[in-house]
């Protein structure tokens, strides 16, 4: 439907905008490991 391409392409747009700014990633990433231990993350697939 027309409003799953809409959100697929707000995601994507979303998506390529976090991996074109390595500094905020890694910052959040960085703020994400401190707040939970390793062990109990999600696994996330890059």
């Amino acid at each position: 439907s027309t409003s799953n391409s809409v959100a697929f392409g707000a995601a994507w747009k979303g998506l390529i905008e976090f991996l074109s700014t390595p500094d905020r990633w890694q910052k959040q990433n960085d703020e994400q490991l401190g707040y939970f231990p390793i062990t109990d993350t999600p696994s996330v697939t890059i």
